[in-house]
């Protein structure tokens, strides 16, 4: 038996060995990058996949963030509405970012008039929760009682501004994004 697995061992690492000196050979025609704009994909499998998150999904996940209140924590940290903070988590903001991004690369792909009005609006309530310093996450604004690991203002100070400007900036032009440069900076 012992003989049996030296031999299959060795038979491995032969192999091994035999495959990993076979040398790279350059394909004749060189892989190059293009914007996801340029992809276009008109199948039966993923052009309807596609759509369905366009029409459905993303709409949909906007609805929970209404419902969940994600859009109010801005208005109230932005001073647009009087209310208390809702949400169990203190980076609630990053479910309204993420969507943003999501939403922004399905309009560069296929514009959507009513999706496109709706994100301006959704971008203003954001960005009127920005403080003067560049600093976004409303549980620390609204002063919430969910407060990440140590509380302090400065947890999670990178990780959220730096998704809600990388949502903007898929298709929105930087002069939306309020901060001062040197915080731009430091998130970037």
């Amino acid at each position: 038996m012992k003989n049996k697995l030296q031999i299959v061992w060795s038979s491995i690492a032969i192999i091994s060995v035999c495959a990993c000196s076979t040398p790279y050979t350059q394909p004749d025609a060189p892989i190059k990058e293009v914007p996801f704009t340029q992809v276009h994909l008109d199948d039966n499998f993923w052009s309807p996949r596609i759509e369905t998150n366009r029409t459905v999904s993303i709409p949909s996940a906007f609805k929970e963030c209404e419902k969940n209140g994600r859009f109010d924590n801005f208005a109230i940290a932005g001073g647009l509405m009087k209310g208390e903070h809702r949400g169990d988590f203190s980076f609630d903001d990053t479910d309204p970012y993420k969507i943003i991004e999501g939403a922004s690369y399905s309009l560069a792909v296929k514009y959507d008039g009513k999706l496109d009005h709706y994100l301006d609006s959704v971008i203003h309530i954001i960005a009127a929760a920005q403080e003067p310093d560049g600093y976004l996450t409303t549980c620390v604004t609204n002063q919430c009682t969910v407060y990440p690991v140590g509380g302090a203002r400065t947890v999670g100070k990178k990780s959220t501004a730096t998704n809600f400007i990388t949502a903007v900036i898929c298709t929105k032009p930087p002069s939306l994004i309020i901060a001062p440069p040197e915080s731009v900076h430091y998130w970037m």
